[in-house]
């Protein structure tokens, strides 16, 4: 009887090892590059090797970076579950980033802290509509290295920066409710704090009775002594 002790735990690990193989032996190097980019105004350009590898419903990311003099700074690698090729060249229309026709924004450049230097955004998620979620990994002058931050991790997909006023925005249009969304983020302590959120939704009943010149509900909130307050609550008509 003490043979068979063991035996689920045997069953299990060879199911584990099956399903491990499976994706490693599926798995292809899809897009294999070398990019540059400035990390600030008064170093040289750094340069990053950038490797996606797809399987059945896992995208790798393998990153490694280096200095402009080939030193190995370090390595970033993520796994994205449930995102294989079909779901990762899927295009983000909402980027604020240029499109490129070869990896489609998987990794960019862009200074999301406003400090100077410049940090590293990586794909994390493709929805089934096309909308992105992003890490970031802050680059850190104490370390000289990329560190993950949650905080701005955290902010949707799609926004967009504004490096002379030092905001970020986040603006959606949800054509179903014929309403629109704007949230404005400024970096404090290095972390993304909401400071005025926007909306404006038509009124359901203009949309019901098929009226051209509709009424919109106008609602502008923002941040006071800590707090969202509401500073605009209107109607509006267009």
């Amino acid at each position: 009887m003490k043979s068979y002790k063991y035996l689920p735990l045997i069953i299990i690990y060879f199911i584990l090892s099956q399903l491990i193989f499976s994706q490693v032996n599926n798995s292809i190097t899809v897009f294999d590059t070398t990019l540059t980019f400035t990390l600030s105004k008064n170093i040289e350009p750094y340069v990053v090797h950038f490797e996606i590898i797809d399987s059945v419903d896992i995208t790798i990311y393998k990153t490694k970076i280096y200095d402009s003099n080939k030193v190995f700074i370090q390595s970033i690698n993520d796994t994205i579950n449930f995102m294989g090729k079909e779901h990762r060249m899927m295009v983000d229309q909402y980027s604020d980033e240029p499109q490129n026709p070869n990896f489609n924004d998987d990794i960019s450049f862009v200074d999301i802290n406003f400090d100077g230097y410049t940090d590293i955004k990586i794909k994390s998620l493709v929805t089934v509509h096309g909308s992105s979620a992003f890490n970031y990994f802050l680059y850190n002058l104490n370390s000289y290295k990329f560190i993950y931050n949650q905080d701005f991790s955290d902010l949707d997909g799609n926004i967009s920066i504004n490096a002379k006023l030092k905001e970020i925005y986040f603006t959606v249009y949800y054509w179903q409710e014929d309403a629109h969304y704007r949230d404005v983020y400024n970096v404090i302590d290095n972390k993304p704090v909401l400071f005025t959120s926007e909306s404006k939704r038509v009124l359901l009943e203009d949309i019901e009775k098929g009226k051209n010149q509709r009424r919109y509900n106008l609602l502008i909130e923002k941040l006071i002594e800590g707090e969202m307050r509401t500073v605009v609550d209107t109607i509006v008509i267009e």
